[in-house]
C-alpha cells in the first residue's frame, strides 16, 4: 500500500514514516464499476477479469444519462424551430434508447436507472396530456357540429 501523505510504500496499517493510516489502492471494474483491491484478479461484485487500473464504470455509464438529458431538454425546444412533428418524435425517442442501452451496459448504475424511470413517468404524463387534449378537441368539435346543425 502507498501512503497518501508521504508516498511511503508499506504493508503496515499505519505509515512507518509519517504515522498516517495507510489506504489500500483500489481499481474499478470496467463491467459494473465496483471497487476492488488493486491486486485483484477478478471483480468481487460480478466476477469480471480485472485488467489494471481503470476509470470507474459509472463515469463512462453516466455519459448515456447526460446525453439523454440533453436530448430530453432540446427535443421539445426544437418544436418551435422544426415545423414537421415527425422529426421531433424521432428526437424524443433518443433519450429512451440511450437510457435503455446505458442501463443494459451498466446494470449497477443507479443514476441511469433513476433517469430512465423519470423519463418514462414524464413520457406517460405527456402522452396522457396529449390524449386529454385530443379528447377535449373531439368534444368541442362534436358540440360545434351539433349546435350548427340544430
Amino acid at each position: 500500500m502507498k501512503c497518501s501523505k508521504c508516498g511511503n510504500i508499506s504493508n503496515d496499517k499505519y505509515c512507518t514514516k509519517c504515522g498516517s493510516l495507510m489506504e489500500e489502492e483500489v481499481i474499478y471494474c470496467t463491467n459494473c464499476g465496483a471497487k476492488n483491491k488493486s491486486n485483484s484478479t477478478y471483480c468481487t461484485s460480478c466476477g469480471t477479469i480485472m485488467s489494471g487500473k481503470t476509470v470507474p464504470a459509472t463515469v463512462s455509464g453516466n455519459i448515456y444519462g447526460y446525453i439523454a438529458i440533453f436530448f430530453f431538454v432540446v427535443a421539445p425546444s426544437l418544436s418551435y424551430i422544426i415545423p414537421n412533428a415527425k422529426y421531433l418524435l424521432s428526437l424524443e425517442i433518443v433519450p429512451l434508447i440511450l437510457l435503455v442501452v446505458g442501463v443494459t451496459k451498466h446494470k449497477n448504475n443507479k443514476f441511469l436507472k433513476v433517469l430512465l424511470i423519470i423519463y418514462l413517468i414524464l413520457s406517460l404524463i405527456t402522452f396522457l396530456a396529449t390524449l386529454f387534449a385530443l379528447l377535449l378537441l373531439l368534444l368541442t368539435c362534436k358540440t360545434a357540429v351539433e349546435s350548427c346543425s340544430g
